[in-house]
């Protein structure tokens, strides 16, 4: 089952959490140890995305220097993040997530099948080992680690990140991925 904050048990307002958010997401703007890396996002959105993928290592990674697992730039193959993190069995398991920034406007919206799709498409061209371009070194890096650990029968879960509603129409994506890569990897 999908994780997602909106739920109609539990209805969080969205409004109240993208706000929340947001102003997080400045503060990692204005933190001055992000001004290297941000320097090359030319737009607010672009600063944005990024900061949103910083929140998401601090928040659910909880991993120090983590602009090294932030794999987005130039030919990144839909993979935002991968790192590597124990779980409370002790065993390792990689994290591949692809991000999505929402604007204000559109943070109602359901997630979009077909970006959701397109998303599915590249996870599963990083399963195969399609050799990949040179241009993104951390990608290479981080790239590398993953396609070692699943080598040795590792596990790895990937995730689609995005400041949107669930959209019900991608259960059947979802489970077939799953299905697909039984048992050590999910989605």
């Amino acid at each position: 089952m999908p994780y997602y904050i909106v739920s109609t048990k539990k209805q969080m307002n969205i409004n109240k959490f993208y706000e929340a958010l947001d102003a997080e997401l400045e503060e990692i703007i204005a933190d001055a140890s992000n001004q290297y890396v941000l320097q090359n996002k030319k737009q607010a959105e672009q600063k944005k995305g990024y900061a949103l993928l910083i929140w998401f290592l601090k928040f659910y990674g909880q991993k120090p220097l983590n602009q090294q697992y932030i794999t987005d730039g130039p030919e990144d193959y839909a993979c935002d993040i991968i790192f590597s993190n124990n779980d409370p069995g002790r065993d390792e398991i990689f994290y591949v997530v692809q991000s999505k920034w929402s604007t204000a406007k559109n943070m109602d919206k359901e997630i979009e099948k077909e970006e959701f799709n397109a998303a599915l498409t590249d996870f599963n061209t990083l399963l195969r080992g399609v050799p990949l371009s040179e241009k993104n070194e951390k990608f290479q890096e981080q790239y590398k680690k993953l396609i070692a650990h699943l080598e040795k029968n590792g596990k790895a879960k990937f995730g689609f990140f995005a400041l949107r509603n669930y959209n019900p129409q991608i259960n059947s994506a979802i489970e077939a991925f799953n299905k697909t890569n039984y048992p050590n990897i999910s989605l």
